[in-house]
């Protein structure tokens, strides 16, 4: 068996009906996360988390790289350069819209 045939086997495609206002919500909701629809729904009927704002996003990014300096048990060059750019981002985006950095 290839590889095509057993990821098509790993895998399924889930559909829903859902009224037009519905579906509007979903696709706001969905935009608001920077998510397209399909990884939105998932994340929500999986419990993953949904990160709403850029600073969100940008503090998750910075706790996966803590984590992952963590986990190294010593310094790595690589993840201390990532750690001061995410930190470097993080103070440039604003809290608010039009407030400023």
């Amino acid at each position: 068996m290839n590889d095509r045939k057993q990821k098509a086997e790993k895998t399924v495609t889930l559909s829903m009906r859902v009224t037009a206002a519905q579906a509007e919500q979903i696709r706001i909701a969905a935009a608001a996360a920077h998510l397209n629809v399909a990884t939105y729904l998932h994340r929500r009927v999986t419990d993953r988390p949904i990160i709403s704002t850029p600073r969100l996003a940008m503090l998750a990014e910075l706790i996966r790289t803590l984590m992952r300096l963590e986990a190294s048990h010593e310094p790595v060059p690589e993840l201390l350069d990532a750690l001061r750019v995410e930190i470097a981002q993080l103070s440039l985006v604003p809290t608010e819209p039009g407030e400023p950095a």
